[in-house]
């Protein structure tokens, strides 16, 4: 079975900004792909910063 790969769309803005931080930058990207997950399924997302800080891989400290 092939698997379907999943695209985002990102802000060009978003990925110019140099004053962003790449962690920022990657927050971003993981909570929009969440939320697209969720919508899609109807529902509303909510997740802790703690999960989120695990999944990007970085501390709940820069996800707050």
């Amino acid at each position: 079975m092939k698997k379907e790969s999943t695209w985002l769309k990102l802000p060009l803005e978003l990925l110019q900004h140099k004053q962003t931080s790449l962690s920022t930058k990657i927050i971003y990207t993981y909570m929009l792909w969440r939320y697209q997950f969720f919508s899609v399924k109807g529902s509303k997302y909510f997740e802790a910063q703690d999960t989120i800080a695990t999944m990007c891989n970085v501390s709940r400290k820069t996800v707050n």
